[in-house]
Order: C-alpha cells, then sequence, then structure tokens
C-alpha cells in the first residue's frame, strides 16, 4: 500500500486510514521469532533458589527531535500490534479479536522517533536511519547528539535504549517518511508547539 502525505501548518499525516482497517485478527502461540526469545533465569539469592522469566530482545535508540524553523518538537504516530492486543485483551491462543468492539485505533501511540538496533551499525547511525524511515528527515550525524542510555522494561527485557537529540528544519525532509513499505504500520509526524 502506497503511502499519501499531506501537509498541514500543525503535522503530517501518513496514510491515517490503514490502522482503521486491521481484520482477520487472530491470537497464535509463538514458536520462534527474530525479536524475541523467551529465557528462564535459575538463581540463588541469600541461598534462596529463585527462578525468573524474561525475554531477550534488540536494544534500541530514540530520539527526540525539534525543528528549529517551526519551533516543534517531532513525534511519531504509529500502529503497535502490541498495544492493540493488549488493548482488545487477545491472550488466548486461537483468540478471534472483534475488531468492530476493538478497532485499529486502539492500538495507536504516540512516540519518540525510534527503532530497533537490529543492523551492524552504530547507534548514532542506527538513529539518522530511523529518524529518515520513520519522519523524512535526513539529518547529518552531526546534529544528532547523546542524551542518556537508559534500561527499558526492567523487570521482563532489561533492553538498553539510547535516547538522542536532534535539530532538524524543513531542508533536510528529503521523504515522506512512513516507515519501510514491508513493516509499514502507521506513521504520522506531529509537530508539537512549545507552551
Amino acid at each position: 500500500m502506497a503511502s499519501t502525505l499531506q501537509q498541514t501548518d500543525r503535522f503530517y499525516v501518513v496514510n491515517k486510514n490503514q490502522a482503521a482497517s486491521i481484520s482477520d485478527v487472530q491470537v497464535h502461540s509463538c514458536e520462534s521469532s527474530q525479536y524475541l526469545k523467551p529465557l528462564r533465569l535459575k538463581y540463588k539469592q541469600n541461598d534462596v533458589s529463585k527462578t525468573w522469566d524474561y525475554l531477550k530482545v534488540h536494544d534500541s535508540v530514540a530520539v527526540l527531535l525539534y525543528n528549529t524553523d517551526r519551533e516543534v518538537f517531532i513525534l511519531v504516530r504509529q500502529f503497535r500490534p502490541a498495544i492493540f492486543a493488549v488493548n482488545a485483551n487477545a491472550v488466548t491462543e486461537g483468540q478471534n479479536v472483534d475488531t468492530v468492539e476493538h478497532p485499529g485505533m486502539s492500538g495507536l501511540t504516540y512516540e519518540l522517533c525510534a527503532g530497533i538496533v537490529d543492523k551492524k551499525l552504530g547507534l548514532r547511525e542506527t538513529a539518522k536511519e530511523e529518524i529518515l524511515e520513520e519522519t523524512g528527515y535526513d539529518v547529518p550525524l552531526d546534529n544528532i547528539k547523546e542524551m542518556m542510555n537508559v534500561r527499558s522494561s526492567v523487570g521482563m527485557t532489561g533492553s538498553r535504549q539510547m535516547l538522542f537529540y536532534a535539530e532538524v528544519t524543513d531542508s533536510m525532509i528529503s521523504s515522506t517518511g512512513g516507515g519501510l513499505p514491508a513493516r509499514r504500520r502507521v506513521y504520522r509526524s506531529y509537530r508539537i508547539t512549545q507552551t
């Protein structure tokens, strides 16, 4: 499905109706995945035997984008299947999800531009690639500043996320963004003004 970009004075919209077209939703067990691996840790703590289930996942990057021409922050709105599934209480194998009761809109989130570290690129290069893919800004590496390294979902994954800050201008827009066609979720790049 080709993305359509509409520009207004407040935000870019990339194919805003895509989330509403979610259908034929069914829960299945996950035997294997390139994105996560369930593991069980057995250990002793103060001579007490314990177990802890966790997921091995990719580390990630996230970027707070600020457009200096317009004096606005850029956020991404996209469809997240996991959010959709949790909101629909889709937890039983074989379960069908009623998309009239639980429309695709229930899986939309507002986020920083972000992505997983799954290629042999440095963290800053990964951030640059995600910015271009999701928002269409082609940002020079020197504009992408490291903020901090944090741990997310500390009880379940303990994955690392490197947070960056980047200032962008309208002249850096080189594409419509919206994600890669094979993985397209629904992206809307929002411009949020300071108050």
